[in-house]
C-alpha cells in the first residue's frame, strides 16, 4: 500500500469517526416525540359552592341564571354565586336568562367591605367571593 492510500483511507476515518459523533450527539439532545398542540385544558364542571371551593384555581364550567350585583355581572345557582368581572352588567337579551360561563375560577377578598377609622363600613362583599376575571358565555342550550 502507498502511502498516499494509507493518507486518504486515515482521512475516510476521521471524517467517518466526525459524522458519527456529530449524527449521536444530535440522537442525544433531539426530543424522543415532536411536540404537538398545546393540551387543552381540563374544565371542572361545578354546580355548588363546595365544588367551587375545590376547583378555586382551576378552569371551570358554571351554568346559572344570569344576574345583575353592584361588583358585576353574575351567575347564580344552588347557593353559589360566581361574579364575572370582565362584565359590569348582563346585555339586556342575557339578564335572567340560563348562561354558561367558562373561564379560571378565583376565591378573593378584596372586594370586602372594610371598616374605617370611625367603624363605619364601606360598601363591598360580606367577605370572599368566587369570581372569574375573564369569562366565555353562551346561553345553556345554545350552539
Amino acid at each position: 500500500m502507498d502511502r498516499r492510500h494509507g493518507v486518504a483511507n486515515v482521512r475516510a476515518l476521521v471524517a467517518a469517526a466526525l459524522v458519527a459523533a456529530a449524527v449521536a450527539s444530535c440522537r442525544a439532545t433531539a426530543p424522543t416525540e415532536r411536540p404537538t398542540e398545546t393540551p387543552a385544558v381540563a374544565v371542572v364542571v361545578v354546580e355548588n359552592a363546595e365544588q367551587a371551593r375545590r376547583a378555586v384555581g382551576k378552569r371551570v364550567y358554571v351554568e346559572g341564571r344570569a344576574a345583575e350585583a353592584k361588583l358585576s355581572a353574575a351567575v347564580v345557582r344552588s347557593g353559589l354565586l360566581v361574579y364575572c368581572l370582565d362584565r359590569p352588567e348582563w346585555r339586556a337579551d342575557l339578564s335572567g336568562t340560563n348562561v354558561a360561563v367558562e373561564g379560571t375560577l378565583e376565591w378573593t377578598e378584596e372586594f370586602k367591605a372594610r371598616p374605617s377609622p370611625d367603624g363605619a363600613v364601606s360598601a363591598g362583599t360580606d367577605g370572599g367571593v368566587f369570581v372569574v376575571r375573564l369569562s366565555e358565555v353562551r346561553l345553556v342550550g345554545a350552539p
